[in-house]
């Protein structure tokens, strides 16, 4: 409680918005840099031993819903989404640093 006194005696009115938004934006990059870390293991998992995919289960539910005919394919599409996840977050993390 004392630290909400100090920062509202400091800050102008701007300055506290500024300081909510700066917060969420960090948050939201935080979260990006958790989603590209926990991104790798799946891939790693399938890469060193195919029959992951029947034995973790949300990794068989993407199987099975689009319709993959082959590891290799479903290799290919982790890799790509894992490529995908990496540039957006590195687009994200490098604009929040303008911000």
């Amino acid at each position: 409680m004392d630290l909400i006194c100090k920062i509202d005696y400091i800050f102008n009115r701007k300055q506290k918005i500024r300081l909510i938004e700066l917060t969420f934006i960090i948050i939201i990059g935080a979260l990006f840099e958790l989603l590209g870390v926990s991104a790798i293991l799946p891939f790693i998992n399938v890469v060193l031993d195919s029959s992951a995919i029947e034995s973790i289960p949300y990794l068989r539910s993407v199987y099975e819903l689009l319709d993959f005919h082959s590891t290799n394919d479903f290799m290919v599409f982790l890799g790509i989404c894992l490529i995908i996840v990496y540039v957006i977050k590195n687009v994200y993390i490098s604009i929040m640093y303008d911000a």
